[in-house]
């Protein structure tokens, strides 16, 4: 092998070398903090960068210093890095649009979704009545006290997303004292998913961490959010579980929703007939999306909406 060639092969599988142990690192960070299925994404793009720079440039080095036919290893390197980094690509743009959608779908105006924030005092009520949104919204974020699991059995839903109030340190958990947080964390989601629900349980529960004054402020500041992003935001609040002046602040802001008169509105007078009764009862059974189901038959993912 010429001088020239030596150091042309040198070079380029030198800077091979460093680009691919650069990505697989950062890849392998990403890997670690991302949840599924990006995490999986990130996973085959750290194998695609050991593939095309660790071994590849490798490879390119090795035919530097050693004779003999390195082409075909090259070859194979390149080749299988770069059809895991195209078909993992091309399957996350697939879940991509799936849980984000289409900016020809995220303009249609979704109907019969009420825009602002509520109170909802009725449990069964708010089962109901979430059943019927999370079929017709952009997608459902419950905040509760209680695991996602023991949310899910009772409600007979699966949110798109969910965040449990508690201090243990879980996976989607957030301490009830962070309303930063969680306001960024609803922000987000209206954003990325238009006409949708947030719903809220558990605010006695906030109180306890933080001042009244804090608790209304934020939940205020949500309302305010949901009015602009063409979302609704709904809180269950149990008769009885505030102070008194602590709850009629609230109502002076938020407007009591009864969940039954609202969807008699919506569906017509005739709710309770014999056609509009099959067709509720059709609508509140329907399987919602949720953020992993979504994704794995609706993906992998509910589960960006980037």
């Amino acid at each position: 092998m010429c001088m020239e060639s030596v150091t042309l092969s040198l070079i380029f599988g030198s800077v091979l070398l460093i680009i691919g142990i650069y990505g697989t690192v950062i890849a392998w960070r990403f890997y670690i903090l991302l949840d599924s299925p990006a995490d999986k994404f990130a996973l085959q793009v750290m194998v695609a960068f050991i593939l095309f720079g660790v071994l590849g440039g490798g490879a390119v080095v090795g035919s530097a210093f050693f004779e003999g036919t390195w082409w075909p290893f090259i070859a194979l390197f390149t080749m299988s890095g770069f059809l895991i980094l195209a078909f993992s690509s091309l399957h996350y743009l697939r879940l991509l649009y799936e849980e984000f959608g289409s900016k020809i779908n995220s303009r249609e105006e979704r109907k019969h979704i009420p825009v602002g924030g509520f109170i909802i005092e009725s449990l069964e009520g708010i089962k109901t009545l979430l059943k019927y949104l999370s079929s017709k919204s952009g997608g459902l974020f419950v905040i509760s006290r209680r695991p996602r699991d023991e949310w899910e059995e009772e409600f007979g839903i699966k949110p798109t997303k969910y965040l449990w109030l508690s201090r243990v340190e879980e996976k989607h958990s957030v301490s009830p004292s962070n309303l930063h947080v969680i306001l960024e964390e609803a922000v987000r989601f209206m954003r990325i998913r238009k006409n949708s629900v947030i719903y809220i349980e558990g605010i006695e529960y906030l109180v306890l961490y933080n001042d009244f004054k804090s608790v209304a402020k934020f939940l205020f500041t949500l309302k305010d959010y949901a009015t602009v992003e063409k979302s609704v935001l709904l809180i269950f609040i149990s008769p009885g579980v505030l102070e008194k002046s602590h709850y009629n602040i609230l109502r002076r802001e938020l407007e009591v929703l009864n969940p039954e008169k609202f969807l008699e509105e919506i569906m017509g007078t005739a709710l309770f007939g014999a056609v509009a009764k099959e067709e509720f009862e059709k609508i509140t059974t329907e399987k919602p999306l949720n953020e992993k189901e979504d994704r794995e038959e609706h993906a992998s993912s509910e589960s960006s909406k980037a």
